[in-house]
């Protein structure tokens, strides 16, 4: 997913637990072509999302390194048990671009 948004030319932030994992994704990534004149940025953030410390801090990488996101596609193999909407009330925070 993330090599077809970035060959479409969007920013791409990748984020992972293991350092390995993710250079070697962002690798990946940066080897595609993309749209030609996009100026497509693409981040890596380590995070465990299980630790909401770890996860503001991620969302505040991908603020200042893209200025937000617009889009989430999330493959992490532990989810946390429960409603989505049940953690809105939580501390994870949302993008401050974008209103609630």
């Amino acid at each position: 997913m993330a090599r077809a948004l970035a060959a479409e030319g969007s920013h791409v932030a990748l984020v992972a637990r293991d350092a390995a994992v993710l250079a070697a994704a962002r690798q990946a990534v940066d080897a595609v072509p993309s749209a030609a004149g996009s100026g497509r940025r693409v981040i890596a953030v380590g995070c465990d999302t299980r630790d909401d410390d770890a996860v503001r801090d991620m969302m505040a990488a991908v603020v200042d390194g893209l200025g937000g996101a617009d889009i989430l596609v999330n493959a992490a193999a532990q989810p946390t048990p429960g409603r989505w909407s049940a953690s809105t009330g939580s501390t994870r925070p949302t993008s401050p671009s974008r209103s609630t």
